[in-house]
């Protein structure tokens, strides 16, 4: 949701607080532009929506200004752009921009007359009057200026500067890939911006004043006001060289500013902030043993709903993941009512066993199996009543995920010994967020751990947007 800062507070804060229901349905709720004193409509939130985190997302002037830091006691996390920002909220903890990698480079050229070009937002900000005197400098006479929708151009027989203003973001990148470097900003801040990490997306060289200290290792070329002019007089010089400072440019922003991988770090905190110490081996097993008196009730009353759509989704991603597996027999592993242990049993002459250390639930499970030929037996996952490699296949579906570390492993480890072929685990994995935990819910590092009992796993995606992984191992 998009609320401008623009207006009067007093409209703002009504238009915030009118869309309350829309906040009590998230988790996190993760404000950009920091909190301006006005907008108290946060700190009303915080007390209406108890339990919910709240994330604030400083970007730059509003933090340097000091005008969007205010409340931040309301804050349960704060995030900067920038990571010269934390010097200005100390608790703050930098994640990169987000910028999309383009599919193909646009190297520099090497050849003709050399084109730069700098995107200001704020001339004033951007130090764009030291940029033009600076290119006025290596210029030298017949300096020539020119001007079309958008665009100044400073043109000489050395280069070409163009000053690009107030035009679309995607005609601001189409002029970008014309170009051969890119002048970001010439402050006293010692950052990088988006425009920067665009250039470097795009295989461009980059000029900005970059502080090494706060930016190692990051491949732009640094000038400074007092430097801007000799800097773009040496790269004129090394033209050969702007092919592979692009590369590495690029390989840059792959690295650090991919829309996935930032968001996986948002994702993290998010994580960190609202998980809790999980529940011992005793409480979490009483938990599952009480539901599991209703379990199957419960999952009737969900038929068509969303969450039955998703169970859908999600057996369809399992056959998808069985069918290249030969097996003869099975034994399942947490099989509550019999939902996977039906899946199984639809293969012709394929038979197996259905366990669960539930009695309520193998109650179920032998009512849902009725005429199938499946027994079933009460067995905890951590010591599984079957010889080493009795049958072809070993499956659980969202068992290991609801046990505690050292549980899971034991479990594996049993379900590995019993299996003479393969081993088939469902269960939520984000990879960003391992070690993550609700009372009841782990999100345990499943490839480390089938490692750990000598398999090799492959994993896939039961269907589109899901937080689940099917694992795949075979003998």
């Amino acid at each position: 949701m998009v609320l401008s800062t623009r207006g009067d507070p007093l409209t703002w804060n009504l238009a915030v607080l009118s869309r309350w229901r829309l906040f009590a349905d998230a988790d996190v709720i993760h404000i950009h532009g920091g909190i301006w004193r006005s907008q108290v409509a946060y700190g009303l939130l915080r007390k209406i929506l108890r339990g919910k985190v709240f994330v604030v997302h400083l970007h730059g002037s509003e933090t340097r200004t000091g005008r969007g830091l205010h409340h931040m006691k309301w804050a349960d996390a704060v995030v900067c752009a920038t990571p010269d920002l934390i010097d200005l909220v100390p608790n703050a903890r930098w994640v990169p921009n987000p910028v999309p990698l383009p599919a193909q480079a646009a190297p520099p050229s090497t050849s003709g007359r050399p084109i730069f070009a700098h995107f200001p937002t704020s001339r004033e900000l951007k130090g764009t009057s030291t940029i033009v005197d600076a290119f006025r400098a290596i210029a030298g006479p017949g300096l020539r200026t020119s001007r079309e929708p958008g665009i100044e151009k400073l043109a000489s027989e050395t280069a070409e500067l163009w000053i690009v203003e107030g035009v679309p973001h995607e005609r601001a990148l189409e002029l970008m890939s014309q170009c051969d470097v890119v002048i970001d900003h010439v402050t006293r801040h010692g950052t990088y911006g988006v425009v920067s990490t665009e250039g470097m997306a795009q295989g461009k060289v980059v000029v900005a004043s970059v502080d090494p200290v706060l930016h190692p290792g990051v491949p732009i070329v640094r000038g400074t006001p007092d430097t801007l002019a000799s800097v773009i007089r040496d790269l004129l010089a090394r033209r050969s060289e702007w092919v592979a400072i692009g590369a590495k440019g690029r390989e840059y922003a792959a690295r650090m500013h991919d829309p996935w991988a930032v968001a996986m770090k948002h994702l993290r905190l998010y994580y960190d902030l609202r998980s809790r110490e999980p529940w011992g081996r005793e409480r979490a097993t009483k938990f599952w043993l009480d539901r599991g008196r209703g379990y199957a009730q419960e999952f009737e009353t969900q038929r068509g709903s969303p969450r039955a759509d998703q169970f859908r989704d999600q057996e369809a991603g399992l056959r998808k993941a069985l069918a290249g597996l030969a097996f003869q027999d099975f034994v399942e592993v947490g099989a509550g009512f019999g939902r996977v242990t039906r899946l199984l049993v639809e293969r012709p002459r394929v038979h197996g066993v259905a366990s669960d250390l539930s009695v309520d639930q193998l109650r179920e499970a032998r009512r849902n199996l009725a005429g199938k030929g499946v027994p079933v037996v009460r067995a905890s996952g951590t010591a599984l009543p079957f010889r080493d490699r009795t049958v072809d296949l070993v499956i659980a579906s969202e068992v290991l995920m609801h046990l505690p570390p050292e549980e899971m492993r034991q479990a594996l480890r049993e379900m590995a010994r019993v299996a003479r072929k393969h081993v088939v685990t469902l269960d939520w994995y984000e990879p960003y967020a391992v070690g993550a935990a609700i009372p009841w819910c782990w999100n345990h590092d499943y490839p480390a751990a089938y490692r750990e009992v000598g398999l090799r796993v492959k994993e896939s995606v039961p269907f589109p947007r899901s937080l689940q992984r099917v694992f795949v191992a075979t003998r």
